[in-house]
């Protein structure tokens, strides 16, 4: 009967209010999710912020609305509050001085630059790790080609977010 069926539908909803691995279910269900981090009482009690991280390098605000909405379908109560955000993301720039095989032309070397450049930012905006390594770095390099004969990094500046512009911090490998 239907008030059955609508008895069943706000047992599961409570369910998902219950606690906050309901939440996580319920955020990490939306398509595009790859990774929900949750910070309780970030503005107080009952509050909590979800730190969301999209299937692509920066996650889209689609997904954040879509999570957004998701929570507030299934979770949402009037004495819990939530904010839905994207993670802080950080910039690198990377100085690298190559030395490649004598036999290796210029053509090659144009070739080599785009390649490295690409195969370094896909290593880093799919790096799921806690530390990043300048060997790792240079590894993915060296296996680019057996033209490579050796990589080194030079200096590495890290942004704070996104845009260039804000404050970075330089680290000097020399």
């Amino acid at each position: 009967d239907e008030d059955y069926r609508y008895r069943i539908q706000n047992s599961l909803r409570s369910l998902n209010q219950a606690n906050i691995d309901g939440v996580l279910a319920v955020a990490r269900s939306v398509q595009g999710v790859s990774d929900v981090m949750c910070y309780q009482a970030q503005d107080g009690a009952g509050t909590f912020t979800l730190y969301v991280q999209g299937i692509t390098p920066i996650t889209s605000d689609e997904v954040i609305n879509n999570v957004t909405l998701a929570l507030y379908q299934e979770c949402a109560t009037p004495w819990c509050d939530f904010n839905v955000c994207k993670p802080d993301y950080l910039g690198v720039s990377l100085n690298i001085n190559l030395t490649l095989a004598t036999t290796t032309t210029v053509t090659n070397k144009e070739q080599f630059a785009a390649t490295i450049k690409t195969s370094i930012e896909s290593y880093i905006n799919n790096f799921n790790g806690t530390d990043l390594y300048f060997i790792d770095l240079k590894r993915q390099v060296l296996n680019l080609s057996s033209d490579i004969a050796n990589v080194d990094i030079t200096s590495c500046t890290i942004y704070r977010g996104i845009d260039q512009f804000r404050e970075s911090e330089t680290i000097d490998l020399a």
